[in-house]
């Protein structure tokens, strides 16, 4: 080692090509860790702080030392209690990917450092670490560190015996999403080599096991050197297309990697460029023309397997000089860079917690994090109905103004001042993000919120005069919540108090034929299970819903499925209104733990029988009784009498029936005796429908029987009103008038009745 005091050439491999270099000096190599110090850093600090600090192997690297054991790929736990599982919100911090990225070693160790020594004394510190787990992995590539420092700062890759005479893999080249597809080699002698499969190396398939086992994962950085920017997916493409969109939480992930270039800044006015991996981006996510795609690499697959932000810092230097000269950051450059990312890290693992502003997903939501579960019948709570979203009118309605109103609370003992407030309505569906790739923005502002109390924020909203893509006038109204304190960190409303939604029902439910909708898009970059949920519960006897029987188990990536959900009445159900309620959820298709995402849709449908429901094809049986009042010279020696009578009614078609009936009436004698009618009728009846009520019309003949010389044809002219009480009967109000023929002496009465009608 006392040659590294001297200036000294050495031999290099670089991708195959035999490379002289000036080595760094002992300075430099003194703010280093090797795979052996580092290591025994950790046990340290595992040792000094065991309630805070765990050590964990994670999996190992190829090759054996000592011929017995590999060198452990390790990960050091950091949270109050450490060794339980408390289902804590979870930020992972790693380093090492390349072998030759020495500083990306000393930021995730910087940072456990910061944490442990600082929990006693900083509340700050100790609110994180308590509410929190951090996991710190210094070094992802043991083996090829270990060859690369001090005498090959060259090498990049891991050391696999590739067979061919080349040795080492490309770490960041070897995850499963987008593999092989740009920005790396299939030449094992390249130093992108991507390796023969995804997962290929055992330290690429650590980290996945290890993240999928770890369910509370919100957020991930991997460091890198060098460039100074802060890069967030996708890496694979260096251009959005219509095939190759954006991630669908882009402006949350912008959010985000903005603050932690401020942070990063903050401290020694270092700045790191603002990096999307695109070229046709606005000028800010410019990386410059130096910039390349990164296929296989370990945040893009995060995001789309875990669906949690996940970002590449690229620390010092700005610029290499040639040659490898840019991974040998001078010493004097390695503890500064470490100060400079703590804030940033810190920001991080402070939005992953419980925010301390909140828009509520239900009555009694305290901002605890999922706001929801996904039980086998759906979801435990109804998150799809914000109480903290309104509308005025109560419904929005197609074409005119609504004033949409946020509430938003504040948890803290102390006021916030610019608390942004973003308001954004959508289609309805069982899978949501906001900000959504398809949602618009109404309006945003911002608020002031008092120490522990609650403000609010209104915004004018054109309704659209168009339909939805359901062809419904249905909306999706959410609320996204934004403070430099206070960032979400998913855009699923159950995994943040930072977004709210409100499903708004429509004005009316047309009942009958129609369905109701419901549509499911995967935002996944993975196939997911998709599973669709209808509550009955408190529906009218006989009443079912019937699920559209052709959905699909599961969707691609990006796919869309618009679905039914149909209510079937009984033929002869009574009025009612059910509360139907389709909820559904999208699981990811992939081992170990997952979260599904979902929502909900509520209808209130109401069943009022159409009064042409007993106006159907058929017999019906109508009985009535009534009064009868003689009239023209019939009334001279006659008072009033009563009438009683029955018979069937067909009905030719909706509204049009034959009735024949066989009627009595009786009068009462005024000194002449009293006087009896035994009446045959054949009538004709109309019925033009109402939506409640039915009047009718009718007309026709019949033979009339009384006393002796009285009997004779006759008829009879009618107008009445019918009241359905049930989908088969109704109450009948009317008057008829009767003439009966010379053998009758022209008698004239008229007859108003009370009746019930109802269908066999």
């Amino acid at each position: 080692m006392a040659s590294l005091m001297r200036l000294r050439i050495r031999t290099l491999i670089c991708t195959g090509v035999l490379l002289t270099s000036v080595g760094p000096g002992q300075q430099v190599l003194a703010q280093y860790h090797f795979y052996s110090t580092m290591q025994d850093e950790l046990h340290g600090l595992a040792m000094a702080h065991p309630t805070l600090a765990q050590l964990i192997s994670i999996g190992h690297g190829w090759e054996i030392v000592d011929e017995v054991n590999n060198r452990q790929i390790w990960a050091l736990k950091i949270s109050d209690n450490v060794s339980e599982e408390e289902h804590e919100p979870e930020v992972v911090f790693v380093g090492a990917h390349h072998a030759n990225e020495w500083i990306s070693v000393e930021v995730p160790l910087g940072i456990a450092n910061h944490l442990l020594d600082n929990y006693a004394n900083d509340p700050s510190i100790r609110e994180l670490v308590d509410n929190k787990v951090v996991w710190v992995i210094p070094m992802l590539n043991p083996d090829g560190h270990e060859f690369s420092l001090p005498t090959n700062s060259c090498w990049r890759k891991n050391r696999r015996d590739n067979g061919d005479g080349t040795f080492g893999v490309d770490l960041n080249r070897n995850y499963g999403y987008k593999w092989g597809v740009s920005g790396s080699s299939g030449n094992t002698n390249e130093k992108t080599y991507k390796g023969p499969a995804p997962f290929s190396e055992p330290e690429t398939r650590a980290m996945r096991d290890f993240l999928r086992s770890r369910p509370n994962v919100r957020a991930l950085v991997s460091y890198h050197s060098y460039s100074q920017a802060v890069l967030r997916p996708w890496s694979y493409t260096l251009n959005f297309t219509a095939a190759e969109p954006p991630p669908s939480a882009e402006l949350m992930l912008k959010d985000l990697s903005d603050q932690l270039r401020e942070r990063i800044s903050a401290v020694h006015g270092e700045t790191y460029k603002d990096c999307l991996f695109q070229t046709d981006r606005l000028p800010s996510g410019r990386c410059g023309p130096g910039h390349y795609a990164a296929s296989g690499e370990l945040t893009d697959w995060v995001y789309h397997e875990l669906n949690i932000p996940a970002f590449t810092v690229e620390l010092r230097p700005k610029e290499g000089g040639g040659s490898c000269r840019g991974f040998e950051l001078p010493g004097a450059e390695v503890k500064p860079t470490i100060e400079e990312n703590i804030p940033a890290a810190l920001a991080l693992i402070h939005h992953t917690q419980k925010g301390n502003s909140l828009i509520r997903d239900y009555e009694g939501d305290t901002g605890e994090v999922p706001s929801a579960s996904l039980s086998p019948s759906g979801w435990d709570r109804v998150f799809w109905a914000s109480p903290d979203i309104r509308s005025d009118p109560a419904v929005p309605i197609r074409g005119q103004e609504a004033t949409i109103t946020a509430r938003v609370h504040n948890l803290r003992q102390v006021p916030v001042n610019n608390v942004t407030v973003q308001i954004w309505y959508t289609d309805p569906r069982i899978t949501l993000e906001l900000p959504s790739p398809k949602a618009v923005k109404i309006d945003e502002g911002t608020i002031s919120l008092p120490a522990n109390g609650s403000a609010e924020f209104s915004a004018s909203w054109s309704v659209p005069t168009t339909p939805n893509i359901w062809g419904e006038y249905h909306w999706c109204v959410g609320v996204v919540i934004k403070h430099p304190d206070d960032l979400p960190v998913s855009t699923h409303p159950v995994f943040s108090n930072n977004i709210a939604i409100r499903n708004f029902q429509p004005a009316s439910i047309t009942f009958g034929s129609s369905a109701l909708r419901f549509e499911a898009v995967n935002h996944f970059s993975i196939d997911a299970d998709l599973d669709v949920f209808v509550s009955t519960e408190g529906m009218p006897e006989g009443w079912r819903v019937r699920l559209d029987p052709d959905r699909p188990r599961f969707l691609r990536p990006g796919e869309r499925f618009l679905g039914y959900a149909e209510v079937v009445v009984p033929q002869d159900a009574e009025a009612g209104e059910a509360l139907v309620r389709i909820q559904g959820a999208l699981t990811p298709r992939r081992p170990g733990a997952v979260n599904p995402v979902g929502s909900g849709i509520d209808y209130r449908v109401t069943f009022q029988p159409a009064p042409a429901e007993r106006a159907r094809r058929g017999l019906q049986h109508s009985f009535y009784l009534g009064f009868a009042f003689p009239a023209g010279s019939f009334a001279e020696d006659h008072n009033p009498g009563s009438g009683v009578g029955g018979g069937l009614e067909y009905m030719i078609t909706n509204g049009v029936s034959v009735r024949t009936l066989v009627e009595h009436h009786h009068f009462h004698g005024d000194g002449s005796g009293d006087f009896s009618y035994t009446d045959l009728l054949l009538n004709a009846r109309a019925y033009p429908a109402n939506t409640t009520w039915q009047w009718f019309a009718q007309g026709g003949f019949g033979y009339h029987w009384g006393d002796p010389g009285a009997n004779d044809f006759g008829l009879n002219l009618g107008l009445g009103l019918g009241f359905p009480f049930h989908s088969k009967s109704s109450l009948e109000l009317g008057v008829d008038g009767y003439w009966i023929g010379p053998g009758g002496a022209d008698r004239f009465f008229l007859a108003p009745k009370l009746g019930v009608v109802f269908q066999r």
